[in-house]
């Protein structure tokens, strides 16, 4: 099921109402925290990030704003860290993600867990398949060692990463269509088209509708990942 649901931002704030990647009343507004997401492409780097927002999700703050600046792509077991942390928060705490530049990779599943997802008009977005990630790790330089005899019945030695990365695709894949877009430059308006871009008023009549109707929510599909 797709979730490019969208939940209202602090007091009727509205993204798409507002300079694209700023959010000043977020930056105005006491308990509101703004923070620059990095790469995390280093355990301390990762630690040093998971540091700070765990802790500040437990505050319970009413808005937190994530922001991606600089061409970022973090690797993949990094994104499913900051994923968990973001989708096992306190309820009530609106996430809002903005994209400043263009979000490659792994890090795209961090920018589509935000409640609120804003973006430069002028950046995209783009992944790999996982096909065209394995080919890209299978390119060892000559002077690396052959450690396939390792390996019992010539399997191919298991990659953590891969296993990761398709992890990734397979969470990322309840937003978007990961088939068709895996290569392909994605644009605003691509993630406009499927409601996951500010704030969406058919999101909110869909959440009215199933607010009113318990019956009309699909089965849990977060236990089928």
């Amino acid at each position: 099921m797709n979730k490019k649901t969208s939940q209202d931002t602090a007091e009727g704030a509205s993204p798409a109402a507002q300079k694209p990647g700023h959010s000043e009343e977020s930056e105005l507004r006491p308990g509101n925290p703004v923070l620059t997401v990095p790469e995390c492409d280093t355990p301390a780097e990762l630690a040093k990030f998971c540091d700070e927002l765990f802790p500040l999700l437990v505050t319970r703050p009413k808005v937190v704003t994530l922001r991606f600046i600089g061409p970022h792509e973090m690797p993949p077991d990094s994104a499913l860290v900051v994923h968990h942390g973001l989708t096992t928060r306190p309820p009530g705490i609106t996430v809002v993600t903005q994209a400043w530049s263009p979000v490659l990779g792994p890090s795209l599943l961090v920018w589509l867990v935000g409640d609120v997802r804003d973006v430069r008009p002028t950046a995209s977005f783009r992944f790999r398949s996982l096909g065209q990630v394995a080919r890209f790790k299978q390119r060892r330089p000559p002077w690396e060692e052959d450690r396939g005899w390792m390996t019992s019945d010539n399997e191919p030695e298991p990659s953590v990463g891969l296993e990761d990365y398709k992890t990734v695709l397979r969470l990322m894949d309840e937003y978007l269509p990961v088939d068709q877009w895996a290569g392909k430059i994605i644009t605003p308006a691509m993630l406009r088209e499927l409601g996951l871009v500010g704030h969406s008023p058919l999101d909110d009549l869909l959440g009215q509708c199933l607010a009113r109707d318990p019956s009309l929510v699909p089965g849990d599909s977060a236990g089928e990942i």
